[in-house]
């Protein structure tokens, strides 16, 4: 009896034995062709941007296999961050409205998706979408992030993505980030120097408005970064009343010093603007119909800030500038006086080719008509 007993545990015990792994086996297999499954869909995705088809189907057939893969993968690995990463990247690139509900998914799973994106965004070949994953990763950051943005604001070959990494890390606040922000804001692509500025004004400090004066009374540097720097000076005066106490002697020594350049002036003029002194009005309204387009753009930006109803007629001529940058700093401005007289400009202003002239008009219409509404 006791020896049928055991032959039956024995046989039992094999039988269990052999279902845990044939169970040990499937799971394995399984995992296999999940991983076979993902690698194969990050293959066609390089290939959608590398491969030789016609521009008009550069993306169709290697995009629509990784998607039919990765969306297996998924519905058995669910949220596994690398592969809704790679996911969310092939939409974007189909244009598939469904990147939408995954970049939504992916910040409801923000803490494996900061783990992941550093080495994503360093490994993808196309800036654009380098540039993409840096502004997401800016939505799920904490400071554990800043060193991987430094890293990219630093190392990155692309300005588009340089640029994004300056905002996130603007948005983060972070100390660590102030030395690597002056830098590049000192040396660099005019472009990433422009971030880099205009980052800084999300650091209050000493070194930081000092460098950013320097910038802009420097003669010699390009004008976008100098008006940039002047923006972020007068973004930290208007919030930090000792800068502020500091800087306004300074800006009316140059605008009272005739040797200085006029673009220097205006643009100490259009920082006192900003912060409501009119000082600089008289000279901006001098130089409001300047052939230099810099110093036109400066004078047209500070009677903006002023608010004078009588340079309405001058700032709207400017609307027909062949300069889309002046063309926008005009639509500004007339949002900024608040005068109806300028409504007429602004709805032709509607009809412009450039998309940022006319989301300028539209702002300055919407200004107006809620000012005069009040």
């Amino acid at each position: 009896m006791h020896l049928i007993i055991n032959i039956l545990f024995e046989k039992s015990n094999r039988t269990l034995c052999v279902r845990l792994g044939l169970l040990c086996l499937s799971v394995l297999l399984a995992a296999g062709c999940s991983d076979s499954e993902y690698h194969r869909a990050e293959d066609l995705y390089g290939q959608s941007r590398n491969g030789r088809q016609p521009a008009a189907q550069e993306y169709s057939e290697p995009i629509s296999q990784a998607i039919q893969l990765l969306e297996g993968f998924l519905a058995r690995n669910h949220d596994e961050p690398r592969g809704t990463l790679l996911l969310w990247r092939c939409y974007l690139r189909a244009g598939n409205p469904r990147a939408q509900a995954m970049h939504e998914s992916m910040l409801r799973n923000a803490g494996p998706m900061r783990r992941v994106l550093p080495d994503e965004i360093e490994d993808d070949g196309d800036p654009y979408m380098r540039e993409r994953m840096v502004q997401l990763l800016g939505e799920v950051a904490t400071v554990k992030e800043v060193h991987a943005l430094i890293g990219i604001l630093e190392d990155d070959p692309h300005l588009l993505v340089q640029q994004a990494a300056a905002q996130v890390l603007a948005q983060l606040r972070d100390e660590h980030a102030i030395k690597p922000l002056l830098n590049k804001a000192r040396d660099g692509e005019a472009l990433a120097r422009v971030a880099a500025c205009r980052a800084l004004a999300a650091f209050p400090q000493p070194p930081v408005t000092q460098a950013l004066f320097d910038l802009m009374v420097d003669s010699t540097e390009a004008a976008e970064v100098r008006e940039s720097a002047g923006f972020s000076l007068a973004e930290i005066a208007a919030l930090q009343s000792s800068i502020r106490h500091e800087l306004l002697p300074k800006l009316e020594k140059i605008l009272s010093r005739h040797s200085a350049p006029f673009a220097t002036q205006l643009l100490a003029a259009l920082i006192l603007a900003i912060l409501g002194n009119d000082s600089g009005y008289h000279l901006a309204f001098a130089h409001v119909s300047s052939n230099d387009s810099f110093v036109r753009g400066l004078a047209v930006s500070t009677l903006g800030y002023v608010g004078s109803p009588q340079t309405v007629h001058l700032v709207a001529g400017t609307l027909a500038h062949d300069s889309a940058k002046l063309r926008q700093q005009a639509a500004e401005a007339l949002g900024n006086i608040g005068d109806m007289r300028g409504l007429p400009s602004l709805y032709r202003a509607m009809d412009d080719p450039v998309e940022a002239v006319r989301l300028a008009a539209q702002k300055a219409i919407d200004k107006i008509r809620r000012d005069t509404a009040k």
